[in-house]
C-alpha cells in the first residue's frame, strides 16, 4: 500500500483513524486551542467532511494558500473538490470556543484523494 502524505500528517498531527477505514477524526483540543495540519505543493485535493461541534462556536476551517476556503460549524457534512495547474498548500483547522460543548466536538475528514505536481 502506498502511503498517503495527507494522511501521514493528519496522523503525524494527532488525528486518529476511526472505526471508519479511511475516517479520521480531529485531534482532541481543550477550550480555547486549535488543532490544525498544513500539507504544502499538491495540485489536486477532494475529501468528505462532517463537523459535529458547537454551532457558531466550535470551527472547522479549511484554507487553500493562507484562503478560508470552508467554514462550518455545528453539525453539518459535505464534500469539497480543488484542482489548480499551479501547486498550492492546504490547512485542514479545528478550533473551540472557551463556552460549552456539543455533538463529538471534533471534525471527521475522509475518501482523502489528492495529486502531487
Amino acid at each position: 500500500m502506498s502511503s498517503n502524505r495527507v494522511i501521514d500528517a493528519l496522523i503525524a498531527n494527532g488525528w486518529v483513524e476511526t472505526s471508519t477505514p479511511g475516517e479520521y477524526k480531529s485531534k482532541t483540543i481543550s477550550d480555547y486551542e486549535t488543532t490544525s495540519v498544513t500539507i504544502e505543493n499538491i495540485k489536486q485535493i477532494s475529501f468528505d467532511y462532517r463537523a459535529s461541534c458547537e454551532d457558531n462556536y466550535d470551527f472547522f476551517i479549511f484554507y487553500i494558500d493562507s484562503t478560508e476556503e470552508l467554514r462550518i460549524t455545528g453539525s453539518y457534512s459535505n464534500s469539497f473538490e480543488y484542482e489548480s495547474e499551479t501547486p498550492f498548500n492546504i490547512k485542514f483547522e479545528y478550533t473551540k470556543d472557551s463556552s460549552s460543548s456539543s455533538g463529538d466536538d471534533c471534525v471527521y475528514i475522509s475518501n482523502i484523494n489528492y495529486k502531487e505536481p
